[in-house]
């Protein structure tokens, strides 16, 4: 499992589908130390976020903080359809 936090700082709109997002954001291991602390822009819905991370932020406006974990699974797919 991942832990999050994320605060939408650029945008003054809602996060939707589409939308150009900034964002700091830093993960870990739950219980652990931060594995990245960065700043990402990406495209809302695009597929190169984490879709569990996405499916959470959808909707946040502009100074929005969420904290949460996201399960591997719901972070990363099924490993079945990735075999490595």
């Amino acid at each position: 499992m991942l832990s999050w936090i994320a605060h939408v700082y650029r945008r003054r709109v809602k996060i939707e589908n589409g939308r150009r997002v900034t964002l700091k954001i830093e993960l870990s291991v739950v219980g652990g130390a931060a594995l990245e602390k960065s700043t990402v822009e990406y495209i809302h819905g695009a597929g190169t976020m984490l879709a569990g991370l996405e499916k959470v932020l959808l909707g946040l406006e502009k100074g929005a903080r969420r904290e949460g974990v996201i399960k591997a699974q719901d972070a990363f797919g099924n490993p079945e359809m990735h075999p490595l």
